[in-house]
């Protein structure tokens, strides 16, 4: 349960990345780096693992070994899921534990009011709210609910594969990166999802930083991408790296 599919990465002539190595990722790796460095390419190599459908990626990876069958992957674009999206994530976890998990998500944003979670009949998100007659639109309690209830949604629909969330700030409040992060570690933990994430907000680097250094049996793993005149590389921060930087504001995006 603890075995992650990628405890490291070597990235090889891939859309526009020539090379790139990246030594430790962890059971939640975050990757931050300046906007158009290759961040989001690096998620979609780790897509494209996780099928093994490439000729190139099953003889990179397994040589004359039959490979194995595809990796459980779900990608979180920046934008917000659709309700069809979000209907369908929540019918494949009904009557599980996951339910819990996003009702916690969403208590985050909202507080201890958030009751119950349910999709109706025509597809719609509902939430019933403490005091509240009638359940309300999940959309009308703003962005950071749907984006909250979309991430947990996606790692209990990973267990035992892959969560890829790119520009992982979005909708999400900086007062409660930190909660976020903790909800996000602890979820991959229980459900042995490895999550990868890219940032370029430091309120979410720093909520990383406080939340991995919290839950020392996670392992958290933040990696800034460097690019310069074609060639990229990798800046890997330790857990003490994280909190110096977090503590001290650290400029590490």
């Amino acid at each position: 349960m603890d075995r992650l599919h990628l405890p490291d990465l070597s990235i090889s002539r891939f859309r526009g990345i020539e090379s790139l190595k990246i030594g430790r990722l962890g059971r939640v790796t975050l990757l931050t780096g300046r906007n158009a460095v290759g961040k989001t390419t690096v998620l979609e190599a780790v897509r494209v693992f996780a099928s093994r459908r490439l000729p190139e990626v099953q003889r990179a990876t397994f040589g004359d070994i039959e490979p194995p069958s595809a990796i459980p992957c779900m990608s979180l674009g920046p934008g917000l899921m659709s309700n069809e999206e979000l209907a369908r994530c929540w019918s494949d976890i009904a009557l599980t534990d996951g339910e819990d998990r996003a009702v916690e998500a969403l208590r985050l944003v909202l507080g201890d009011g958030v009751m119950r979670f349910a999709v109706l009949d025509k597809g719609s998100p509902v939430v019933k709210l403490r005091g509240e007659r009638h359940p309300v639109p999940l959309r009308t309690l703003g962005d950071g609910a749907v984006r909250l209830m979309s991430v947990a949604l996606g790692l209990a629909n990973s267990v035992d594969g892959f969560l890829l969330i790119d520009e992982a700030e979005n909708g999400i409040h900086h007062s409660i990166q930190r909660d976020f992060w903790r909800m996000v570690m602890e979820t991959a933990h229980q459900y042995n999802v490895q999550v990868l994430a890219t940032t370029h907000s430091w309120d979410c680097v720093r909520g990383f930083a406080q939340a991995a250094n919290e839950l020392e049996s996670i392992e958290g793993a933040l990696v800034r991408v460097e690019k310069r005149n074609g060639d990229m590389w990798a800046v890997e921060y330790s857990e003490e790296g994280m909190r110096v930087a977090a503590e001290q504001g650290i400029e590490v995006r």
